[in-house]
């Protein structure tokens, strides 16, 4: 399983404390992938980076102040090896780091099953990932 990094917004909320207990439902994985993202304004933004994902979510980082808030709806397509990804999410998190840019927090939507197979098969090829799912129900 690969190890959990902390990201600058994780640092800037948690201080000096112990980490929190995991309660995701899938692993995280850090990446270096780029990714497109739109909004209800169709605008499609300048690249954006994925600090991390998993079948469930990603943390993205827009160099400048995005203009996004929780619940809203986005777009984002992602560039595998085997072509593109297009998965609907949900902002679940907001916040800016201490790097100055803004992190935002994604939920893939239910109901993408084939968009979240290949995103599957491109984290086992990339990361060499046995299992994906940690098992345990999200909160």
């Amino acid at each position: 399983m690969p190890r959990q990094t902390t990201h600058p917004v994780d640092e800037q909320e948690n201080g000096s404390g112990p980490p929190a207990a995991n309660r995701r439902r899938y692993v995280r994985v850090p990446t270096s992938m780029t990714a497109r993202v739109s909004g209800a304004s169709d605008v499609v933004s300048p690249a954006v980076s994925i600090v991390d994902i998993s079948l469930g979510g990603a943390l993205i980082a827009f160099a400048d102040p995005a203009g996004v808030m929780i619940n809203d709806r986005l777009v984002v397509c992602l560039q595998l090896s085997t072509g593109s990804a297009v998965l609907l999410t949900r902002v679940a998190r907001v916040a800016r780091g201490l790097d100055f840019r803004t992190y935002v927090g994604l939920e893939i939507c239910q109901g993408q099953d084939d968009e979240v197979a290949r995103l599957a098969n491109e984290l086992r090829s990339e990361e060499s990932i046995v299992s994906l799912s940690y098992g345990a129900t999200p909160r």
